[in-house]
């Protein structure tokens, strides 16, 4: 939990320009604030958010004097209407609809019409940034890249989750997805030795 949470703290210090990790968090919440952590805990997909990522962001939200009851840590049932921020805590797995699924993907349930967003190779995801109740409202994204998953799902191949033990921060869901699919495809191709391409793209990217 203690490594977990000093790569936390480092990404944010060097996104923030700070060397006190209360000083960073400090610029993207403010002790008025309500926050929401949207974390994910897929039933079908089961490459959840680890516990360590989700306590250590709570904890420093503690440490901000955050009160507990303007605290929620949820997948299904953030209260998006008394939240002021949205820290999106997402982790990384290649996707059989979307492509790949990290931080544009985590809001999908926003929506409360999941489905709806598989049509054209799920193009349409980023609309769930754009609801009333969530638009502008995201300080932080925090990528649990502790084990992704980078073989094809919905079931779970063992052989396909891997060690990277890393945690990426940022603010620009594009960005960070990015990213993300750029470490997922070199891993795949990594591991048949050959370009084993991510399938559907990503077209939300």
């Amino acid at each position: 939990h203690e490594v977990v949470a000093d790569m936390i703290d480092t990404g944010v210090k060097t996104l923030e320009g700070e060397s006190d990790p209360i000083k960073a968090w400090s610029k993207l919440i403010k002790p008025e604030d309500t926050v929401g952590i949207k974390f994910t805990r897929c039933g079908w997909m089961k490459v959840h958010t680890d516990q360590a990522v989700i306590d250590a962001i709570a904890k420093r939200m503690t440490d901000l004097k955050i009160p507990k009851e303007k605290m929620f840590a949820e997948d299904y049932g953030l209260p998006l209407e008394k939240c002021t921020a949205l820290i999106n805590v997402p982790t990384i797995k290649v996707h059989t609809l979307t492509g790949i699924a990290v931080s544009l993907k985590n809001y999908i349930n926003f929506t409360g019409k999941e489905s709806s967003y598989h049509d054209e190779g799920s193009i349409k995801l980023g609309e769930a940034w754009l609801l009333p109740n969530v638009k502008g409202k995201t300080r932080l994204i925090v990528v649990d890249a502790l084990r992704p998953y980078f073989g094809p799902g919905p079931q779970l191949n063992p052989a396909h989750r891997w060690d990277y033990k890393g945690i990426f921060v940022g603010t620009d869901p594009v960005a960070i997805d990015t990213v993300c699919l750029k470490l997922a495809q070199v891993k795949r191709n990594l591991f048949k030795g050959e370009e084993w391409t991510i399938s559907p793209p990503p077209a939300s990217i």
